[in-house]
């Protein structure tokens, strides 16, 4: 019989974790704080500028980011702790298979946000290079 235990959880020091948490709350806080803030005031700006008709996500994207203009500070103040709790929470689930699993589902997030925008922003720029190119 085979006496040694195998795992299917990867077990890292504290330090690579630390370090993991504050990319991932990094990245969270650029997607939901400052891309509102920053890149899609200047992309509604330019869309309006070219006359484009702006697909139904770009809008919805677009509203998004104004209520974020308009109620900021309590979004801010509701967001950027919450997004820490949430990593916080994956470090001391560290090593357990939970832990794991929810690791997991947070990248996937961050990945389907990312998507999401540049799905969004990508369509209006698309008929903008297209109208200049041809």
């Amino acid at each position: 019989m085979n006496d040694l235990k195998t795992s299917t959880n990867l077990q890292c020091s504290d330090d690579v974790v630390f370090f993991l948490i504050f990319i991932r709350s990094l990245i969270w806080i650029g997607l939901l704080v400052l891309t509102p803030i920053l890149l899609l005031p200047r992309c509604q700006r330019m869309f309006e500028e070219f006359g484009i008709t702006i697909p139904k996500l770009t809008q919805l994207t677009f509203a998004f980011g104004n209520s974020i203009l308009m109620y900021g500070f309590i979004y801010g103040i509701v967001t950027i702790p919450a997004i820490l709790a949430w990593q916080l929470v994956l470090f001391f689930l560290n090593g357990r298979r939970i832990g794991s699993q929810l690791v997991v589902v947070d990248w996937v997030l961050i990945s389907i946000a990312t998507v999401f925008l540049v799905i969004s922003l990508g369509m209006p720029i698309a008929a903008i290079a297209s109208g200049l190119n041809g």
